[in-house]
C-alpha cells in the first residue's frame, strides 16, 4: 500500500491507496507528466539492505515504463543533484568516481531522462570532467548559478519546453546551496520573454533555503528535490508553488501529474480539496453539538472549557476558509504519487541488465 501523508491545521491524515498505477486517460486538457529522481549518489544497484534492498535502475526502468503506459501526457524526466557522485569524495578516488559517473550518465540516457541540475556535490569531480560526461548524455545539464575558475556558468541556465495547445511555456533551471543562487535565478526570470509560463526548479536545498528562494523569487511554480530525505511531499493546495522531496539514494520515483485547464497559476489536487471539505464539515459539527452544550447549564468552569474549544475550531475554520478550493476547473489540476522501486519491479528483463553487469563486473560489486 502507498501512504501520503496531507496535513491540516495539526491533524495529520494518512491517505492510503494501491501501489497499482492509474488507468490510462484520453483528455484534451493539455497536460504534463514529470518522473523526477535525485540524490542518487551514483547507485545503479538495489542499496544493500539486509532486508527487501531497494532501489536499481533495472527496476527503475521496469516502472518508468509502466508509468509510460497510463497517461498520454507530455512527459518529461527530471534529475535532481549528488547523482554522479556518493555522499562523501575522498580526493584519491576521484579516478574511479569518474569512471562511475560515466555509466550513471549511460543509465540515464537509456532511462530516458531529459534535463538534469548538478548539485555543488557533482561538481567536486571537477569541471572538466563534467564537461566530457555532459558530451556523453543525451539529457541537458542545467544551472542558474554554478560557475568554472573562469567564472562563466559551467551549463546552460535554463531548457524551455512549448508544446501546441499548451498555455505555458515550460521553463525549468536548477540551483544548489550557494549564496548568489536566488539573485542569480531572479536575473535569470527578468531577462526571460514574459510569456505566460511555468517554471520548475530542481534544487538541493534544505526547507528553510527552498522558503527564502520563494520570497525572493514568487514567480517560481514547482520546486523539485531537497536537502532532505522524505518519502511525502508537500500539500499546499490553492498555492502557487508545489514543493516536493523525494527519498535519496536512487531506491524510489516521484510521478507528478498536472493538467493546465486555464492560464491561472494556481495548483490544485481534488483529493485534498475533498478533504478540506471533509475537515470543514466535522468541524461545523463538532461547533453546532458545543453550541448545543451551551445552551445548557453547565457549571462555569464546564462553559468556560467549552466555549474555548468553540473559538479554536472557528478558527480554524477561518484558516480553512482562506484557502480557495471551490472553483477546481480555474487552475492546474496536479496528483503525484512515490514509487519505492522493491522487488516487484525487478520483472521483466530490460535493456538496464547489461550496463548494470558491466558496472558490477568492473567495480567487484555483489
Amino acid at each position: 500500500m502507498k501512504k501520503r501523508l496531507v496535513c491540516f491545521t495539526g491533524i495529520c491524515l494518512f491517505i492510503s491507496g494501491c501501489a497499482s498505477t492509474p488507468s490510462t486517460t484520453v483528455s484534451s486538457v493539455p497536460a504534463l507528466t514529470l518522473f523526477y529522481s535525485h540524490a542518487r549518489y551514483g547507485a545503479l544497484t538495489p542499496c544493500g539492505c539486509e532486508i527487501a534492498p531497494q532501489g536499481g535502475v533495472v527496476r527503475e526502468w521496469n516502472l518508468i515504463e509502466q508509468w509510460k503506459k497510463t497517461t498520454h501526457a507530455k512527459k518529461l524526466y527530471l534529475v535532481g543533484g549528488t547523482t554522479l557522485v556518493p555522499r562523501l569524495i575522498a580526493p584519491a578516488e576521484n579516478s574511479t568516481l569518474r569512471k562511475k559517473a560515466a555509466y550513471t550518465v549511460e543509465a540515464l540516457n537509456a532511462l530516458g531522462a531529459n534535463v538534469f541540475s548538478p548539485s555543488l556535490e557533482d561538481v567536486g569531480l571537477g569541471a572538466e570532467a563534467l564537461r566530457a560526461l555532459e558530451k556523453k548524455s543525451k539529457f541537458e545539464w542545467v544551472s542558474c548559478h554554478l560557475r568554472g575558475s573562469d567564472g562563466k556558468l559551467l551549463f546552460k541556465p535554463y531548457v524551455q519546453y512549448e508544446w501546441e495547445g499548451y498555455p505555458f511555456s515550460i521553463f525549468i533551471t536548477g540551483v544548489s546551496a550557494h549564496a548568489d543562487a536566488a539573485a542569480a535565478l531572479r536575473e535569470l526570470l527578468d531577462e526571460l520573454p514574459k510569456k505566460a509560463r511555468f517554471v520548475i526548479v530542481i534544487s538541493s536545498l534544505n526547507a528553510s533555503e527552498r522558503i527564502s528562494l520563494k520570497k525572493a523569487v514568487p514567480e517560481i511554480n514547482l520546486i523539485l528535490g531537497g536537502a532532505e530525505e522524505r518519502y511525502e511531499a508537500r500539500e499546499q493546495l490553492g498555492a502557487s508553488t508545489f514543493f516536493l522531496e523525494p527519498i535519496a539514494e536512487g531506491r524510489g520515483l516521484v510521478r507528478l501529474d498536472l493538467q493546465f485547464r486555464t492560464k491561472k497559476l494556481t495548483l490544485f489536487n481534488p483529493e485534498v480539496a475533498y478533504l478540506y471539505h471533509r475537515e470543514m464539515e466535522e468541524k461545523k459539527s463538532r461547533i453546532a453539538m458545543l453550541e448545543e452544550k451551551l445552551g445548557t447549564r453547565l457549571p462555569q468552569k464546564k462553559r468556560n472549557e467549552v466555549s474555548r474549544q468553540k473559538n479554536e475550531l472557528l478558527g480554524e475554520i477561518r484558516e480553512l476558509s482562506s484557502v480557495n478550493f471551490d472553483n477546481l476547473n480555474d487552475g492546474i489540476i496536479y496528483d503525484y504519487r512515490f514509487e519505492i522501486l522493491n522487488k516487484t519491479y525487478d520483472t521483466p528483463s530490460n535493456p538496464m541488465s547489461p550496463l548494470v553487469e558491466r558496472y558490477q563486473q568492473e567495480f567487484a560489486i555483489r
